[in-house]
């Protein structure tokens, strides 16, 4: 249903004239999309998760409010509604600068790798679970899907690395913002060094 939607979306949306008309025909597209949506999986049908996200965000409240940046991505197959971060975190912790501009990862990428032999599985195996505040972090991700989590569940650590003395988010961008947009200013995180 999430696919004959969007494509009525990505088809039919700009040909709407700006104003209240498009602007509730997303509200509506987004609001169907909160809807849970149950996975074909085996293993997800056995441990009875929902591999789209344990609790689908209410994406009603965030386009209410942030409306004017959110956006649709233009290079994705298909694209989908985001939300620009930096503003996002600007309104959200007004007096903490918690976005990093034009951030490499290149360089954390390699020392995870040097440093443990990969730069995904390697905070899972090595690194300690934590509770950490979101304005306790760094983010460097431009923007974020606005429909949740779509490969772990919204509650599942995120991962954390402190590099040169500063926790960055390294992985984790939806679950964060899905708790966030739920009132919750601490996350649980795998946290490593490097």
């Amino acid at each position: 249903m999430h696919r004959a939607l969007w494509r009525q979306l990505v088809i039919t949306a700009p040909r709407i004239p700006s104003g209240g008309q498009r602007k509730d025909f997303i509200r509506t597209f987004i609001q169907h999309c909160s809807q849970p949506t149950v996975t074909s999986s085996k293993a997800a049908r056995k441990s009875g998760r929902n591999t789209l996200g344990a609790t689908p965000m209410d994406t009603t409240d965030i386009y209410n409010n942030h409306s004017d940046i959110i956006y649709e991505t233009t290079f994705r197959d298909p694209n989908y509604l985001v939300i620009n971060l930096e503003k996002y975190l600007k309104r959200t912790f007004p007096d903490s600068q918690l976005f990093i501009p034009d951030f490499n990862l290149t360089d954390i990428r390699s020392s995870l790798q040097y440093k443990y032999g990969d730069h995904t599985h390697c905070f899972q195996v090595y690194g300690g679970q934590v509770d950490i505040a979101c304005d306790k972090l760094k983010y460097y991700q431009p923007d974020v899907g606005i429909s949740g989590p779509k490969h772990s569940e919204s509650d599942e650590p995120v991962h954390v690395v402190n590099y040169r003395g500063v926790d960055i988010l390294y992985n984790g961008y939806h679950r964060t913002l899905h708790n966030l947009v739920r009132g919750q200013r601490t996350i649980k995180a795998y946290h490593l060094t490097v």
